[in-house]
């Protein structure tokens, strides 16, 4: 039971952090750099607290990612944002659209 309440937990993370990082690659242009950097480093947190170590070079991609837009290093930031959405260790899980938009 307690492995099962781990995994949910650990899918769970794990959508969410693919979900907003999606979401924040589609509305990128409405927000300003700053609030972009925000939301990439909240989304690191949630990639850092999964176990998997791929997860955990994840958190350190969007972290990296945060600071090229913060210094308005639009095509670093695109291009780390799409590294970690290519290598997520989850691709399985990926829709269509995702694999659209990463592209």
């Amino acid at each position: 039971m307690r492995n099962d309440k781990k995994k949910m937990q650990q899918e769970v993370l794990c959508a969410l952090a693919r979900q907003n990082c999606i979401a924040m690659l589609e509305t990128r242009g409405l927000f300003d750099n700053l609030t972009v950097a925000s939301f990439c480093e909240f989304i690191s947190t949630l990639c850092e607290k999964l176990d998997d170590p791929i997860c955990k070079e994840q958190s350190s991609t969007c972290r990296r990612a945060a600071q090229a837009i913060k210094y308005g290093e639009m095509e670093d930031f695109l291009k780390l944002c799409t590294h970690a959405c290519k290598t997520c260790p989850y691709p399985q899980r990926r829709t269509v659209e995702d694999n659209n938009l990463i592209q």
